[in-house]
């Protein structure tokens, strides 16, 4: 009944997020020159938005947990299509990293347009637009191969550990067959998976970071500057709906890597004789 209800759930989601973001798009678009380049940053997020919500839609990635093991797997309806399956589910990884990296972006944007100058050159100047995006593009890379080359992984093993915790009648689903995406902590990778885990955290705090300084600065400069209350109104309307969705991304991916982190330590010290 639970994973019935959740499934009906991922998919009215990604109804209303292809709806909300619509009109979003409609409203940037219409308002152009009062937007003006940071509708490229709405565009973006709207785009990745949208392949977010039905990449998940189409996995519904559900997850099993034990002592040294977090798995996902898929349980859609579709799951038997186990290529459409393993795409959408990198597709979901990207999409997720894609959103932080966007909403860190207008941050960065909306502070150099207020605050510093230089850092917004980093969007207007041409070149340094360029090594500003190669920056990034090498970023989401490393990003993504940390996630799912030192961390995650999908194997026949992970499918049994799957068959053994959890009953598949519950969740329609052929575990024997279902693609997934794990970790397993042993002796042979506690390291690596714990290494891996302290980087991307490390990644989460810096982002979050700047987001809070870019944050508090352009609060801070919009409430002490000379500016028109239709400015201040923009500007504080853009605050509150980007830090809630930040805030929200970012406590799901720093639980993930928590969870993961805590896990290989946890693991590694079980491997140590005193």
């Amino acid at each position: 009944m639970f994973h019935t209800l959740y499934v009906a759930v991922s998919f009215a989601c990604c109804f209303l997020s292809i709806v909300f973001n619509f009109i979003l798009t409609e409203i940037a678009r219409k308002r152009t020159k009062r937007v003006g380049i940071y509708r490229y940053f709405t565009y973006s997020f709207v785009i990745t938005d949208v392949v977010y919500s039905i990449s998940f839609a189409l996995t519904t990635p559900f997850w099993y947990s034990a002592p040294g093991l977090l798995i996902f797997f898929a349980s859609s309806p579709f799951w038997e299509y186990y290529t459409m399956m393993k795409i959408s589910m990198f597709v979901w990884w990207m999409a997720y990293i894609i959103i932080i990296m966007c909403i860190v972006s207008s941050f960065l944007y909306r502070y150099g347009l207020l605050c510093n100058p230089t850092v917004l050159e980093m969007f207007t100047n041409p070149s340094k637009a360029a090594a500003f995006l190669v920056s990034a593009l090498l970023l989401f890379a490393f990003w993504m191969t940390l996630a799912l080359r030192f961390i995650f992984h999908s194997s026949d093993e992970l499918r049994g550990d799957l068959q053994e915790g959890l009953d598949e009648r519950k969740f329609h689903v052929n575990f024997s067959a279902v693609f997934c995406l794990g970790v397993k902590v042993q002796e042979s990778n506690a390291l690596q998976v714990e290494m891996s885990s302290v980087i991307l955290l490390t990644i989460l705090f810096i982002s979050f970071a700047t987001i809070v300084y870019c944050g508090y600065k352009i609060h801070y400069t919009v409430v002490n500057s000379i500016m028109s209350e239709k400015s201040r109104r923009m500007h504080a309307c853009s605050e509150s709906n980007n830090i809630p969705l930040l805030a929200r991304n970012l406590v799901r991916m720093l639980l993930l890597v928590v969870r993961v982190c805590s896990i290989a330590v946890v693991k590694q010290l079980s491997f140590v004789t005193f």
